[in-house]
């Protein structure tokens, strides 16, 4: 099994607050002086992929005091820091008190000499000066190579085309280093390092491996390229020259997004792709999501303390019954109210789902493309009826009335009992289910 690294930011604000206690953190004007001082931390991020990441560990050290370097690449697949959503956000990053520098690959130059160097960081330099100037940005000062090879950890100058050189080589000679290079720490990790309580260190991190939960490398990779795509779709999606019949998706191309954000750009940039099936059952699946977080909510507050043991017992002992018809007969669902359908379409729409999971349905294109508008729909009516409460807290009451078990305390005992055919639970597990503070073994 593969030991993931916790490149978490809970776990990135806890480095760096562990290392602004022991080191001033400061940037590579420690070049400038002919001594490089005698004890600090250099925090340097090159953003290989996600200048999207980049932005959320910016924003964590500027809560903490803390200035570092981010150097952005021009020639890279991943993002390109012309665009204006990228430009914009490289600028919040200049503007949180971070510096910003030039990130530059040797090889896309094909360079064999330091004056060839020289000539093509101010090359790119220039232009990476031309794009910041449109958001105000202070020109860049410091550049570091991009997949070193043994040519560029030779160029150990502290300075090419008046630029502070990363890998200059008295910061080679005299400053402890660590990165996390391709998703893992090289060397040792940084709370080794912290350890070691060396005088001068500097820490090399890349944003796209550092995310809100722990995922593995080539995940993250991913990710970001799926980010990019979808960007790219939420921008040409939102140009006031699309019409809205470029799609063939009218009730989608509305609520989607609007309901679910970046999730919802995603499911129609896999439809419209091309990947139907999945779109459909990823979209329905979030609709049982919002379904059962409704039907939990309710348990939790009826059931004991044990609302979430129940469902799961529910959904164990039904396999054969649909969560969405026991959603719907546990709160006497009017269908056309709460999905703006009938119960025979509701009923329709389950069984195509169970279709495409589990045979080889023929579906024409037409007939399916309204089928995932429906859906789309029923999405939004769903969310607007939970609305309508005004609470999530307020459904208790109105469940207990339209069910005839108003100001009953053993009303949830009552309607098991009236469905225990149903689900084939026996009268002692209805018993169990139902006395407070008892915990069912779901398994």
């Amino acid at each position: 099994m593969t030991v993931l690294n916790n490149f978490t930011l809970t776990e990135y604000e806890k480095y760096l607050k562990a290392t602004k206690a022991k080191y001033p953190c400061v940037g590579f004007e420690v070049l400038d002086y002919e001594i490089l001082p005698d004890r600090f931390a250099i925090i340097r991020h090159d953003v290989d992929m996600s200048p999207y990441c980049a932005i959320e560990i910016a924003r964590i050290e500027a809560r903490h005091g803390v200035r570092a370097t981010y150097t952005i690449i021009l020639n890279e697949k991943f993002y390109n820091p012309f665009e204006i959503s990228v430009r914009k956000l490289i600028a919040e990053i200049s503007e949180l008190g971070h510096d910003i520098g030039l990130h530059f690959d040797p090889e896309w130059h094909d360079i064999r000499s330091e004056v060839q160097l020289s000539d093509a960081i101010r090359w790119e330099a220039d232009l990476l000066n031309k794009i910041l100037l449109k958001e105000n940005v202070k020109p860049v000062k410091t550049f570091s190579f991009h997949n070193t090879t043994p040519f560029s950890m030779k160029c150990q100058k502290r300075f090419y085309a008046s630029l502070r050189n990363a890998y200059a080589g008295d910061l080679q000679k005299h400053v402890q280093y660590i990165s996390d290079s391709n998703g893992f720490w090289r060397h040792r990790s940084w709370d080794a390092l912290l350890m070691e309580d060396h005088p001068r260190i500097q820490i090399l991190t890349h944003p796209e491996w550092w995310m809100s939960k722990e995922l593995e490398p080539a995940e993250k990779v991913c990710n970001e390229l799926s980010r990019r795509a979808i960007n790219a779709w939420h921008e040409y999606r939102s140009h006031p020259m699309l019409r809205s019949n470029d799609s063939g998706l009218e009730a989608a191309l509305k609520i989607l997004p609007s309901i679910y954000g970046h999730e919802g750009d995603s499911l129609l940039l896999s439809w419209l792709s091309g990947n139907r099936k999945e779109a459909y059952l990823r979209l329905f699946f979030m609709f049982e999501r919002r379904v059962a977080e409704v039907f939990d909510r309710v348990l939790l507050d009826n059931i004991s303390k044990l609302g979430q043991d129940f469902l799961n017992v529910i959904k164990k002992l039904s396999l054969g019954v649909d969560l969405l018809v026991v959603f719907n007969i546990f709160l006497n669902i009017d269908h056309e109210r709460s999905y703006g359908i009938t119960a025979v379409e509701f009923n329709n729409m389950i069984l195509l789902k169970k279709s495409l999971c589990f045979g080889s349905y023929e579906i024409s294109a037409e007939i399916f493309q309204q089928e995932f508008d429906k859906l789309c729909e029923i999405n939004n009516k769903f969310i607007d009826w939970i609305d309508a409460f005004g609470s999530i807290d307020n459904i208790n009451p109105t469940i207990q009335c339209n069910m005839g078990y108003k100001n009953n305390d053993s009303w949830i005992h009552l309607w098991l009992a009236d469905h225990q055919k149903l689900f084939g639970i026996s009268s002692e597990c209805i018993e169990q289910m139902t006395v407070k503070d008892y915990k069912y073994d779901a398994n």
